[in-house]
């Protein structure tokens, strides 16, 4: 049966934009990771927005799914920068870990 751990995570980005869990990385601390520890060659879940850009790692890569269940988005004061205004936003993701068993 089907074990689900919740969390959150906040990243920051820009206003509109989208975030899911796509492929699995093999290199960097989070896929090293799972590759010596757990022996999972596969690496580590990677979390995209919308541009593809990572933007943070999920599970390694077994079968253990993770899935953006909702965002929710804070933006901040903008920021100047020579004479750009950029405005700062910043995700909250809520997510699920699915650990998936037989009876």
């Amino acid at each position: 049966w089907p074990d689900v751990v919740a969390g959150t995570l906040t990243i920051q980005s820009f206003d509109s934009d989208s975030f899911s869990f796509s492929g699995c990385a093999t290199v960097g601390t989070a896929a090293e990771h799972c590759i010596n520890t757990y022996n999972v060659v596969a690496g580590v879940r990677t979390l995209v927005n919308s541009l593809g850009a990572v933007k943070a790692y999920g599970n390694c890569c077994n079968n253990v799914i993770n899935q953006v269940v909702a965002t929710r988005k804070n933006c901040q004061a903008a920021t100047t920068t020579t004479s750009t205004h950029t405005p700062t936003m910043t995700s909250t993701l809520s997510m699920t870990s699915t650990l998936t068993t037989t009876p």
